[in-house]
């Protein structure tokens, strides 16, 4: 936890110990599964850009587009 930005954790009560661990376990699984999305994106877009599919490009840009809004 304290990676995370808690760094009085050592002085949280046990029950808030739980809570915010969970929630870090969370956020962290969250951003392994954007992680795993965007590379598989971003490699079958390089195959379809090699094989002249110009529009994979577009939609990778879009979904990133996308995601830079949902982040704002």
């Amino acid at each position: 936890m304290l990676a995370n930005g808690h760094t009085d954790a050592q002085f949280y009560p046990l029950c808030r110990v739980w809570e915010e661990a969970a929630i870090v376990v969370e956020r962290e699984n969250s951003r392994i599964k954007t992680d795993a999305i965007l590379t598989n994106q971003a490699v079958s877009t390089a195959i379809a850009t090699a094989f002249g599919n110009n529009r994979a490009q577009k939609n990778f840009q879009k979904l990133l587009d996308e995601m830079s809004d949902a982040d704002g």
